[in-house]
């Protein structure tokens, strides 16, 4: 093994008071000596800057050094065994002793010691004071490595990592030799090192060599000893006149007393400013997370720092909280005024008390110290105090306290209550401050009642940006308890307006309905009405739980208040709005159930797929009482109570509640149930004048056909009744130049006369919309004068048409046949238009095909689909009188016994022997059909079933249909009979579910469209759904029959030739 000898260490560098004991050190071939690890150690560390480097250094020499003395004690303990073999006792118990004193850590050998001295007849060494271990004196080692080397290596003198060493090491004896070799005192750190460390020894040696300090080196020095607070190594710099004019501080360079503030250090501070640092010197300096460069003092400084302990000790030493004319962004005050820590409030006070401003304000932006205090994160209220208590003014103030108040309560985070109650103590006026739009945000309504309390504006004042007045704001968010508030303060609400609606709407249409029920009646009560269009158009969108308050306190009030009788329909989402009179009508409203059956079609009802929803209605009649107040009665439509008579100014009002589930549709007209009950519930006498003579007949509103044997009329207008007894529904009136093929032209018109008790005569022009609309009432008189032009017209009309009537009784069909000169083919023959006469004109008739009931949805369409049909009952088929036109203008009477014919048919009789025994009818005809007197009692069912089977006989035949695409099929004339229903309309005919119950062209079509029927080679596309199909017709259609609610009719397609 080679002996090695450690030349250097700094062992202030690697522990504190730790003293490197070695007596020698040993190291195996290949490493790295003692020396060179502390070498590369201290140059990691000062030079690279690389501290995990210099700690590996380090570590592994303290490692080497412990395995280095373990080896030393086992070689003492050798020797001390060699000696002792060698017979030199007294050499070899020195030898133990000095081991166990030396290293008494090292277990196996000092054990080993302890007893072989017992062998030997000795004691264990006791320690003493004055013997310790051998140490090594580095610096004289270094001393003697250096002048060893400059005798071949001059330069080794002046090397700046030995010198650093020898500075780091406080090696004094080392300094001065490589000084006065020529060595720079500032080279490297190791001024900065040394006041970082303390060893002021070093720094006045360093400074004694009456060299230039460079300022970088001066600076560094400076910054270490504040850092490490080496007061002493502070006070001889500023001795020297090393006061640098900035040090490097957060964001910049500062003052050197920022500096020391900066981290708290007051100690260094107070050296600073016994050195002759100015308390109240200006700079310009940067704050971290604060935007900008501040011009202040030591006391912004610190301050803004949140040094508030150095910002005291500066008070005390004398700073001022005031310096006018420095130009300083910020005062003091105004800094901590946007402090964020406990310790801020003393310093604020301290502040005050030393004479800062309490009305001070930021130069640039002109914020108060109060703004600043109200916009705090921390103690906002406390700070405002302490403003307040040394005499800030908030008079004046109130646009910008607005402005810090409102942007605190947009944040959420506090109730500004305490604080603006106690600026308005303090002088400012509420209306000024104008808080109150910001207030109403707030569930809690103390800052509003505090400002209104103390004469803030209850309408708002001027317009905040960001936020809605007050009044708008109650609304909008249906809160009664401001809205009550502002109304008990002065608001007028009446006629406002917000986001373009009113504000009755506003809270209507507002999903928290029981507070909006609350704030509609408030503002019913303060006389805010909805907005007309609003109002006209049903309260649209208003919510179900608001419609009560929406109808009673606005929609009643408003009906009754025009006059005449109103109606209210609630559905769910909003009002159907009508009028039953309007006032200006002659005589009493009319009858509500009769009303109700006019104007059925605007009234909803509601049904889900082929069947009704459940739906209740309830019904009341309202009605201003004696004091002035609306009262509600009942209205039952379930019994047979008749309705009181209609007032003026009396509303009635039907509300809708749907029950069950499912989707629904809101389709126009009376609930069917409903309907039937309102009929049940007409019946009246009216007068009827014909020919000269009164007749006495009862309008039932239970009836909607018309049997002309009977003195009972269908509920029907005036102008329906002259249809029905005068039979003139085929042939309206039109003034010259209106083009109608089958009305009659009138330069005068014909007139429906009725006179009522105390009515003056009523003249309504026929066919007019007045006519049409015109209620017949109890006990009226109803006569019609026809003019002569319409009376000639009749005449002339006979020449075109085929007219079947029965005799003595107000029953005519006539159908149009073209110009009786040119005859085409659509006249009918006897038995067609004999079947033709039972059936309705309306096609949603063939709906009900196959039925042997009616439910309530089926009749509520009864009245329109039998409107324009008139029963023919029992006609006697065996005198049938055909008047025949003939030229010249005389009549030929052809007489007919359709009962003989059916009686000679047999079971081998063919269609074409059948057919013979019909008659083909012809323009001009007039056919009179009497009926069977006997009979009349009886209720009519229709043909009885050997007249069916003739009739089919007769008509049957295939037509050809060639539909849109050109697909060419047959379909067979099968003539059914009719079922009769029983229902509380009375007997009314169902079509049969196959065949058809006529043999007209429309009972073909399918819901197709036809374009033209061909028979024997004769087109007619004139109107071909009206013509009379027989056997070998062609029926041309323009597009596929598709409508799915009328059964197909049956085809027979012929079968392809093989």
């Amino acid at each position: 093994m080679q002996l090695k000898t450690i030349s250097a260490f700094r062992a202030g560098l690697l522990t504190t008071g730790f003293c490197l004991i070695v007596s020698s050190t040993i190291g195996y071939a290949g490493e790295a000596p003692l020396r060179d690890l502390l070498r590369d150690g201290l140059f990691a560390e000062e030079v690279s800057r690389d501290p995990d480097a210099a700690a590996k250094q380090y570590e592994e020499l303290l490692a080497r050094y412990s395995e280095e003395g373990n080896f030393a004690a086992s070689a003492l303990f050798r020797l001390a065994e060699v000696r002792r073999k060698q017979d030199r006792k007294d050499d070899a118990i020195k030898l133990y002793q000095r081991l166990l004193l030396e290293f008494p850590t090292a277990a196996n050998e000092t054990k080993l010691a302890r007893e072989n001295l017992l062998a030997l007849g000795a004691k264990p060494a006791e320690a003493k004071a004055d013997v310790k271990p051998r140490t090594v004196d580095l610096e004289a080692q270094e001393m003697t490595r250096l002048q060893t080397l400059a005798k071949t290596s001059p330069d080794s003198l002046v090397d700046p990592l030995n010198f650093r060493s020898a500075c780091g090491s406080g090696w004094t004896r080392v300094m001065r030799l490589m000084l006065d070799a020529g060595c720079d005192p500032f080279t490297g750190d190791v001024l900065q090192d040394a006041a970082r460390s303390g060893n002021l020894e070093v720094v006045r040696m360093l400074l004694a060599e009456n060299k230039p300090v460079p300022g970088s080196v001066a600076r560094a020095a400076f910054e270490s000893a504040i850092d490490s607070s080496r007061l002493a190594v502070l006070k001889y710099l500023l001795e020297k006149g090393l006061r640098p004019e900035a040090l490097q501080g957060p964001g910049g360079e500062i003052p050197p007393l920022l500096y020391a503030l900066r981290t708290g250090n007051l100690k260094a501070a107070e050296v600073l400013v016994e050195g002759g640092e100015e308390l109240d010197a200006v700079s310009e300096f940067r704050i971290p997370n604060r935007e900008g460069v501040v011009r202040g003092r030591a006391l912004h400084f610190a301050i803004l720092s949140q040094k508030y302990e150095s910002a005291a000790w500066l008070l005390k030493k004398g700073a001022k909280p005031e310096v006018p004319g420095t130009g300083e962004t910020l005062t003091p005050l105004l800094c901590a005024l946007d402090g964020s820590e406990e310790d801020c409030l003393p310093l604020i006070e301290a502040l005050l008390a030393a004479g800062a401003d309490a009305n001070a304000e930021e130069r640039e932006k002109g914020k108060s110290a109060l703004a600043i205090a109200i916009s705090s994160k921390f103690k906002p209220e406390e700070k405002t105090d302490l403003l307040l208590k040394h005499g800030a003014k908030p008079a004046g103030l109130e646009k910008q306290l607005q402005g810090a108040v409102t942007r605190v309560i947009k944040e959420g985070k506090r109730n500004m209550f305490g604080i603006v109650g106690k600026l308005i103590a303090a002088g400012a006026s509420a209306r000024e401050l104008n808080l109150l739009p910001i207030s109403a945000y707030l569930t809690d309504l103390s800052l509003a009642k505090l400002l209104l309390d103390h004469g803030a504006d209850p309408q708002g004042g001027d317009e905040v940006e960001g936020f809605d007045p007050p009044l708008a704001v109650a609304c909008e968010k249906v809160r009664p308890d401001l809205l009550k508030l502002l109304l008990d303060a002065g608001v007028d609400p009446r006629g406002k307006i917000h986001k373009g609606q009113g504000l009755i709407q506003l809270v209507s249409q507002n999903e928290l309905q029981d507070r909006a029920v609350e704030c509609l009646t408030l503002l019913a009560d303060a006389g805010v009405l909805p907005e007309a269009r609003w109002a006209n158009e049903g309260y649209q969108q208003a919510k179900a739980g608001v419609m009560p308050v929406l109808i009673e306190r606005f929609a009643i009030p408003d009906l009754a208040a025009r006059g005449g009788v109103g109606f209210v329909l609630q559905t769910a989402g909003n009002l159907d709005i009508q009028r039953i009179s309007d006032g200006s009508s002659v005589g009493k409203p009319p009858q509500l159930e009769r009303w109700l059956l006019a104007q059925g079609p605007r009234l909803a009802f509601v049904k889900t797929d082929e069947s009704i929803l459940s739906a209740k209605y309830r019904w009341q009649l309202w009605r201003r009482g004696d004091g002035g107040k609306f009262l509600a009665r009942e209205l039952d439509f379930s019994g047979g109570e008749s309705f009181p008579d209609l007032l003026a100014g009396d509303v009635v009002l039907c509300r809708l509640r749907l029950e069950g589930a499912g989707a629904y549709e809101y389709v126009r007209g009376l609930p069917p149930d409903m309907e039937l009950a309102l009929r049940k519930r007409i019946s009246f006498p009216i007068t009827i004048e014909h020919q000269g003579k009164n007749r006495g007949m009862t309008m039932r509103g239970d009836r909607v056909i018309f049997d002309p044997t009977k003195d009972e009329l269908p509920l029907a207008s005036a102008q329906d009744v002259v249809a029905m007894l005068w039979q003139t529904a085929d042939y309206p009136e039109v003034k010259p130049g209106m083009m109608n093929q089958t009305a009659i032209v009138v330069e005068n018109p014909s007139h429906i006369v009725i006179h009522r008790k105390d009515w003056p005569e009523v003249r309504l022009q026929y066919g007019s919309r007045e006519a049409d609309g015109f209620q017949l009432e109890a006990g009226d008189h109803l006569k019609v004068e026809f003019s002569e032009d319409f009376l000639q017209g009749m005449e002339r009309f006979r020449e075109d048409v085929v007219t079947l009537r029965l005799e003595g009784h107000p029953l005519t069909r006539r159908y149009g046949v073209g110009d009786r000169r040119a005859p085409g083919i659509l006249a009918p023959t006897l038995i067609q238009a004999l079947v033709d006469m039972q059936v309705p004109r309306d096609l949603r008739w063939r709906e009900w095909a196959g039925r042997d009931k009616l439910d309530a949805l089926d009749l509520a369409g009864v009245p329109r689909v039998f409107r324009d049909f008139t029963l023919l009952p029992h006609p006697d088929l065996s005198r049938i009188s055909i008047r025949r036109l003939q030229e010249g203008g005389t009549e030929k009477v052809i007489d007919v016994d359709l009962t003989k014919a059916i009686s000679s048919m047999t079971d081998g009789m063919t269609a074409g022997e059948a057919r013979k025994l019909d008659v083909d009818l012809q323009a001009g005809d007039i056919v009179d059909i009497r009926l069977k007197e006997e009979k009349l009692g009886e209720p009519w069912k229709g043909f009885d079933e050997r007249e069916i089977r003739f009739f089919n006989l007769v008509l049957s035949g295939q037509v050809q249909v060639v539909d849109g695409q050109g697909g060419v099929s047959f379909s067979a004339i099968d003539i059914r009979p009719l079922n009769y229903v029983a229902t509380d309309l009375g007997l009314l005919p169902v079509p049969s579910e196959k065949g058809q119950p006529s043999p007209r062209a429309w009972w073909f079509l399918n819901g197709g469209t036809s374009e033209a029927v061909t028979r024997g080679g004769i087109r007619d596309d004139s109107n071909p759904q009206m013509v009379f199909l027989r056997g070998g017709d062609e029926l041309r259609l323009m597009d596929a029959p598709s409508h799915p609610s009328v059964p197909p009719v049956r085809r027979i397609v012929p079968p392809t030739s093989k």
